[in-house]
Parts: C-alpha cells; structure tokens; sequence
C-alpha cells in the first residue's frame, strides 16, 4: 500500500523535497576554469551584468517533488524537451542591484531579436 511504501521511505532515511534540474550539458570542470579566469579578468564586481533567457509557457513543470536521502539535494538530470504551445521570453538583465530591466516577447528569442 502507498503508506506503507512512504514509512519504509521515511525508515530508510529518504525525506519528500523539491526537485531541482541540472542540465545534462553541464560540465563542472569547465564551469569551475571559466570562474577562475572569471575572477582574474573582473577587477570591479559592480561593472558586471548578466543577460539570461527564461521562457514560460502553460506546459512547464513546476512544483515537482521527489525523494533523496536526508540532507541531500534532490536533482534530476535532463535536457531539456520541446514544448509545444504559446510562451513567452524574458530577458532580464541582472547586476549587483538586481534586475535592472528586463524584455518580454511572445515566442524564442533569436541572434537578430537579441543584438
């Protein structure tokens, strides 16, 4: 039965949480030589901004929960699949202030809508 399913869960010391996705393109050991060189290139903090495409649509998942051992993150690793219907773009731009501006627009953002 599901309850009993869910105590010998809680007994093996795994704990209901909120699942976090990590692309499957990820590579730690590039993205730790780029901060390093990150670091030795930016003298100023506050002279960085951040451009980052987030999309949103009605069939994203949200909310999704999942099951890991206690004190350990719950992450999924993916890629990230078409979704099909109406969304939308943001283009933020992020400094040390926060959000600065930002741009919404229906649809993906291609190279000529970005410059």
């Amino acid at each position: 039965s599901v309850p009993m399913l869910l105590r010998s869960l809680r007994r093996l010391h795994f704990s209901q949480k909120s699942v976090s996705i990590c692309a499957l393109e990820c590579n730690e050991l590039d993205r730790s030589m780029y901060m390093n060189y990150f670091v030795e290139v930016v003298t100023d903090p506050a002279m960085v901004m951040f451009l980052d495409e987030a999309t949103r649509n009605k069939r994203n998942p949200s909310g999704r929960m999942g099951w890991s051992l206690k004190g350990q993150h719950c992450v999924q690793r993916r890629c990230q699949c078409f979704v099909h219907g109406q969304h939308f773009s943001i283009l933020p731009v992020l400094t040390l202030d926060g959000i600065i501006t930002h741009d919404i627009i229906p649809g993906s953002v291609t190279s000529d809508l970005f410059v």
